[in-house]
């Protein structure tokens, strides 16, 4: 065969123009790079059975995705090639999004892919997201967009201008100012604690925040809600709102009924403090407790990002069973259902020692035991764990006490003690 018009031979030649293979005293090898080898891997998955392309003319047959599709969705760009997928289809914003990831070949690119995402995040399905790009081979990739953003948001900022985008959203800069503003407006000392993207933000996990989240305790709310609507801010009830800004102000208790408990404010961390305001950062335990209680996709991505820092999960569970006999609500399910979906979603094993993790799911049983009595399969289809982890789960609870073993019409159900 030769080498035109073979996969090897197309492989050959993008492989030369990539700077992946070079010549020495006559022999041909592949260059020992990581950037270049995952660049071959990429071309591979082109010639075989990827059906994205690109084009320097229009074609038919196909239908525009990618960096083509952007103005769509409202960001005008017009790009010096036709981006295609090569089915005729609709093609939805989750495609285009992951099509632009695939795509994309330098910092250029990725500036506007990270614009499309600060656009559009709000209106895309991200478990429909990550499920496309497992199909493209291209996870770690997509998780690397944050990241990027974070690195570069003033560039992608003022770059977004461009495009008639607009992403004046909360930079830890617009945040401080907001505090001064808040410092110089208070009749008196007050502490707040930050929380949600405003807390990731100053961790420097984020690089902005579409709304500003603070709990203080029951003596400061009111001063700090009577600041705010000093400096133009309308509050009713949580939410202090000016303009496309909002500011949630939590007294004491968050959303879901989650305490400002001691254990949290003792953990917590001053970072911004003015003549008479005290802004301290909690836990990252607190805020992945917090954001597991959602369900919403951007605050999955968030506890990805916040597991990869470390977390203390001795601490975080002992808050969670703080936090759900105080709101009696079996806040563990969500918690274990995040380490699911975090283990499903990035293919990753988040590092929480399994101890812990089988530390709460006995307390999900117990919990679940508690309410009402239950067999095997009604467990199992409700954990949606393996048959064998809850037998032996059980079987550690009944030796330890804490649960019966009773028949009902030939049948062995389980309940708390």
């Amino acid at each position: 065969m030769s080498e035109k018009g073979s996969l090897w031979g197309a492989v050959y030649g993008e492989s030369m123009g990539l700077g992946l293979i070079e010549q020495t005293n006559g022999k041909f090898r592949l260059r020992n790079d990581l950037e270049e080898l995952s660049a071959l891997a990429r071309l591979l998955r082109t010639q075989s059975d990827i059906d994205l392309f690109e084009s320097d003319t229009p074609i038919s047959g196909a239908t525009l995705t990618g960096f083509s599709a952007y103005q769509n969705y409202g960001v005008k760009v017009v790009p010096n090639k036709y981006f295609y997928v090569r089915k005729k289809k609709d093609v939805s914003i989750e495609e285009v999004f992951v099509h632009s990831v695939w795509f994309a070949k330098n910092s250029n690119d990725l500036s506007l892919v990270s614009i499309f995402y600060l656009k559009n995040r709000d209106s895309m399905n991200f478990e429909k997201v990550y499920h496309i790009a497992r199909h493209y081979g291209i996870q770690d990739k997509l998780a690397l967009i944050p990241k990027f953003i974070r690195d570069n948001f003033e560039e992608i900022r003022e770059k977004a201008k461009l495009y008639e985008v607009n992403v004046e959203i909360n930079s830890r800069t617009d945040l401080e100012d907001i505090f001064l503003s808040i410092d110089e407006n208070l009749s008196n000392k007050a502490r707040i604690y930050l929380i949600g993207g405003t807390n990731l933000v100053f961790r420097g996990l984020r690089s902005s925040t579409k709304d500003i989240d603070i709990i203080c305790e029951r003596r400061y709310f009111r001063l700090v809600v009577d600041a705010l609507r000093k400096i133009g801010f309308i509050c009713k009830e949580v939410a202090c709102v000016k303009g496309e800004r909002r500011i949630d102000v939590f007294n004491e208790k968050v959303f879901r009924g989650y305490f400002l408990t001691e254990a949290i404010k003792e953990r917590s961390k001053l970072v911004w403090k003015g003549k008479k305001l005290e802004v301290l950062l909690t836990p990252l335990e607190f805020i992945f407790l917090l954001k597991s209680a959602t369900e919403r996709d951007l605050d999955v991505d968030d506890c990805y990002t916040i597991a990869r820092e470390g977390l203390d999960w001795n601490f975080l569970l002992r808050e969670a069973l703080t936090q759900q006999k105080k709101i009696k609500k079996v806040v563990l399910i969500s918690l274990l259902d995040t380490l699911d979906l975090l283990r499903e979603r990035y293919s990753i094993n988040i590092k929480i020692p399994r101890k812990i993790e089988k530390e709460i799911l006995k307390l999900v049983i117990l919990c679940i035991l508690n309410e009402k009595a239950m067999n095997v399969k009604e467990i199992i289809s409700f954990l949606e764990k393996p048959e064998s982890t809850v037998r032996k789960i059980l079987d550690e609870l009944l030796k330890e006490g804490h649960v019966e073993r009773i028949k009902e019409n030939r049948e062995y159900r389980w309940k708390a003690k």
